[in-house]
């Protein structure tokens, strides 16, 4: 064979090597590489805010039976605070306009 055959199959041996090296002994698991422990926990952290959701929309509606005022359902709830949300980026939007001028 020639040498600079020789030359490239040899450095591509060398870097195959060394990537499978690399995986080898990386610390980290195949799951945090791929994201999917992410994935796993972000689902598992939902579904502790849906119940934590349901409680607190329980815990409010108390609270205002004992003031006499009438119960409100989630999605009363989930709209007061989107338009809270909503109202918020717009004053953000408003102070980052007026500042950079």
């Amino acid at each position: 064979m020639e040498t600079f055959t020789l030359l490239v199959f040899g450095g591509l041996a060398v870097v195959l090597l060394g990537l499978l090296a690399l995986g080898a002994w990386n610390p980290r698991s195949i799951a945090e590489l791929t994201g999917r422990s992410d994935e796993r926990r972000l689902a598992g952290q939902a579904m502790i805010e849906e119940r934590d959701v349901n409680e607190m929309v329980d815990a409010q509606n108390e609270s205002r039976a004992e003031r006499g005022k009438e119960a409100l359902t989630e999605a009363e709830i989930r709209a007061r605070a989107n338009a809270g949300q909503r109202a918020s980026i717009e004053r953000a939007k408003r102070a980052a306009g007026s500042g950079s001028a």
